[in-house]
């Protein structure tokens, strides 16, 4: 037996924290080989650069109920 539920996509953006009105996006293919791997971001607004250890934007789904099983 299967069950199946409703999701809803969203994608995940990190918010400029030197204007508060960007989003950061990666800039280009610059990679850090640290463990974990640091990714090159870019604000779209002020031009910021920050590294993180995952990749801006990405994608998450969210179940919009539980599973109940009889």
């Amino acid at each position: 037996m299967i069950a199946k539920i409703p999701v809803e996509t969203f994608q995940v953006y990190e918010v400029c924290e030197k204007c508060g009105k960007g989003v950061y996006v990666r800039d280009g293919d610059t990679v850090l080989t640290s463990y974990p791997p640091q990714y090159r971001h870019k604000c779209n607004k002020c031009g910021d650069i920050k590294l993180f250890n995952i990749e801006y934007p990405y994608i998450i789904h969210e179940a919009k109920t539980t599973i109940e099983v009889k």
